[in-house]
C-alpha cells in the first residue's frame, strides 16, 4: 500500500509543470512558526452564481428551483 501510495505521489508530482515543480521545491519561511511568518493572503472568489453552477444539481441542494428563497426588502424574492 505505501509503495502504491508513494508510486501515485510521484506521478502526481510529474505531472505538475516545472514551475509548481520549483515552487514546490522551495522551503518554508517559519522563522517564528506564528501569524508573523504569513507574507501573502491569497482570496479566490468567483462569481455569485458559482454554488449553484457546481453543486446545484446534487441530492439534497435546493438550487435555483428553491421555492422558499430569501425575500429582499422590497418584498421581491432573491430569484
Amino acid at each position: 500500500n505505501y509503495s502504491l501510495n508513494m508510486g501515485f505521489g510521484a506521478a502526481a508530482l510529474a505531472a505538475f509543470p516545472s514551475s509548481i515543480q520549483k515552487a514546490l521545491a522551495i522551503p518554508a519561511n517559519n522563522k517564528t512558526g506564528t501569524i508573523q511568518d504569513v507574507e501573502h493572503v491569497i482570496i479566490l472568489m468567483q462569481e455569485n452564481r458559482s454554488f449553484d453552477h457546481y453543486f446545484g444539481t446534487l441530492k439534497g441542494v435546493r438550487g435555483f428551483a428553491d421555492r422558499f428563497t430569501i425575500p429582499l426588502p422590497s418584498g421581491r424574492r432573491v430569484w
